[in-house]
């Protein structure tokens, strides 16, 4: 499976199901550890099953030379941002993300989250 390469080194993307059947996706470096969540689940906005909201924690990590929605965005994995949304007292990027590309990087996974939805 593909890595994701970024300035804290090589991060494995994993795809689960949120309880509530939505897409889940976590970044876990070369030895295993959860580097972080990527998405956070936003149970009471409608979404498609191919979209998500980017978790606002996964932006601590971004500075003037590295953006990680960008190189999602450049990687494919993201297809379309939609702008921000804000839900309580966070500000999350919903985006639709193309399974296709994202099965480069967790094929078991997201074939198991398509099967499931």
């Amino acid at each position: 499976m593909e890595k994701i390469k970024t300035p804290y080194g090589d991060l494995s993307l994993k795809a689960f199901t949120y309880p509530n059947n939505r897409l889940a996706l976590l970044l876990y470096t070369d030895d295993g550890e959860l580097f972080d969540d990527l998405t956070i689940n936003l149970p009471y906005i409608t979404i498609r099953d191919d979209e998500g909201f980017i978790n606002s924690s996964i932006e601590m990590i971004n500075t003037d030379d590295f953006n990680i929605i960008n190189l999602l965005r450049d990687l494919g994995i993201i297809e379309t941002s939609y702008g921000y949304t804000q839900y309580n007292f966070g500000r999350y990027d919903y985006v639709k993300f193309n399974m296709d590309v994202l099965k480069n990087y967790d094929k078991r996974g997201i074939t198991k989250y398509l099967k499931q939805i």
